[in-house]
């Protein structure tokens, strides 16, 4: 209840809605005594502020179904964790495979889930610069080795104190992997 976990692969079942994704989430890991209106409400909220509304009611899809996008599945996974409402929630890749436009919208959700009380920790590899300067605090870690722990805002100025200058206008992620590992 306290830890929510989302796959790099999700496992959402093909031919159900993000709507019954995220219902039968709730129902199965809400308590029994749980009123099916505050099922239904949570249901509608989720798919609100996970931007699926308009795709509520489509299939998610798969290999052999045309469904909903990638993005639109990951924020369903999301969404199907988030109804525990759990105090942390870690993300392997979240990003991974989706184009950018959904990468950062995906990132926004996931930002409001932080800001609403939710600590939220997520693997990536180099994000793009509107994604990592959402990020407030992060570790870089190189070969299993801590590199840098701290505010992301920190990055340009601790790596250039020990020679890595960040360049004007160049996404610090990306700097340090090109210079620094």
């Amino acid at each position: 209840k306290h830890i929510a976990f989302v796959a790099q692969d999700d496992s959402l079942q093909v031919t159900a809605t993000p709507r019954e994704a995220i219902y039968f989430s709730a129902k199965l890991r809400l308590p029994r005594s749980t009123p099916e209106k505050n099922l239904e409400r949570l249901v509608i909220r989720m798919l609100d502020e996970l931007g699926l509304n308009h795709c509520a009611d489509t299939m998610v899809g798969g290999a052999l179904i045309k469904g909903i996008s990638g993005g639109e599945r990951k924020r369903t996974s999301v969404g199907v964790e988030l109804v525990v409402k759990p105090a942390m929630v870690f993300l392997d890749e979240p990003t991974s495979g989706l184009d950018s436009y959904s990468a950062v919208q995906l990132c926004q959700v996931l930002k409001k889930v932080a800001n609403a009380g939710s600590s939220v920790l997520f693997t990536i590899h180099q994000p793009a610069s509107e994604i990592f300067n959402s990020f407030d605090r992060m570790i870089l870690m190189n070969k299993g080795r801590v590199m840098f722990q701290g505010p992301v805002g920190d990055v340009p100025n601790y790596f250039g104190e020990r020679g890595f200058p960040n360049p004007p206008n160049y996404n610090p992620a990306d700097w340090v992997m090109v210079s620094v590992v």
